[in-house]
């Protein structure tokens, strides 16, 4: 009996089956589930009569939600670069405003350099980098992407081995930035100020003379001790060999005129009061919420 009652009911569940085959387009019948689960002791009709796929039919293994892993959260800095990204003045001359602030000039809506040369202060561009920077030692304006059409300006305060510390127009903390990360949106443009010796005009070369050429001597002389400092000397070979010395020293090509950058260094070297970028390790805590 109990053959025949097993024969029975793979005779029915079989028969079923296949009539739920050739039915699939209508989706799974109640009558026909009940059948199976009363001869197949509780067999449950599987959802692949449903019209709808299974997941596991399309080779992907179903993970429970709780054995998911998920994303590491991204580093702090990254944070604090999407908020700079945000309220970052499109507008150079705002941030000529904050760098203004740092040498005590307020500029307005006018040329800001024309501005800061009434001041006996000059304007330097350049593409030089961060590099550049850390060796003249100066805040200056950023010109940085965001990765899409925006172009952005903010002003460089410090700068250490590992971040930037930078001020953002319309915010009240300076914001610290990984170099990594800043490095994928500054190209290595930036301009900044220095200021000029008294009769400046353009840089000095050979055969020049007047003021400027007079302050540099007198500047060289105290730094290096080298030729007394005269006053209404030609900016002759002796000079020009002293700041081809000081310029090699600096890491400078050694040419032996004295433009924009050497005179910022030598600024630098003979104690001239102008705004330093902060070389501190640990820079603004902004980004870390501290």
């Amino acid at each position: 009996r109990r053959l025949a009652a097993a024969g029975v009911a793979v005779a029915v569940l079989a028969g079923a089956s296949a009539w739920a085959w050739r039915h699939a387009s209508l989706g799974p019948d109640p009558a026909v589930q009940a059948v199976l689960a009363a001869q197949a002791g509780g067999f449950k009709l599987s959802r692949s009569l449903s019209t709808k796929p299974s997941a596991n039919h399309s080779g992907t293994a179903v993970i429970p939600a709780s054995h998911i892993p998920t994303a590491a959260p991204q580093p702090r800095a990254n944070a604090a670069w999407s908020d700079l990204l945000g309220a970052a003045s499109r507008d150079e001359a705002a941030a000529f405003r904050l760098l203004g602030q740092l040498w005590g000039m307020a500029l307005g809506r006018e040329d800001p350099c024309a501005a800061a040369q009434s001041r006996h202060v000059q304007c330097y561009r350049s593409a030089g980098g961060l590099a550049e920077l850390r060796r003249l030692n100066r805040p200056a304006i950023l010109k940085l992407n965001d990765g899409g059409q925006a172009i952005h300006h903010v002003l460089l305060v410090g700068l250490n081995d590992t971040s930037a510390e930078l001020r953002v127009a319309g915010k009240e903390r300076n914001l610290r930035i990984g170099l990594e990360e800043l490095s994928r949106h500054f190209n290595g443009e930036f301009v900044s100020f220095w200021r000029a010796p008294p009769g400046y005009t353009r840089e000095i070369a050979f055969g020049d003379k007047g003021e400027a050429v007079d302050w540099l001597n007198a500047q060289l002389s105290r730094i290096s001790g080298g030729l007394e400092s005269v006053a209404g000397l030609p900016y002759g070979a002796a000079m020009v060999s002293q700041v081809r010395q000081f310029q090699q020293t600096h890491g400078l090509p050694a040419d032996g005129i004295a433009g924009a950058r050497t005179l910022m260094l030598v600024n630098d070297a003979a104690g001239v009061q102008e705004p330093r970028l902060h070389m501190a390790p640990t820079l603004a805590a902004a980004a870390h919420g501290e």
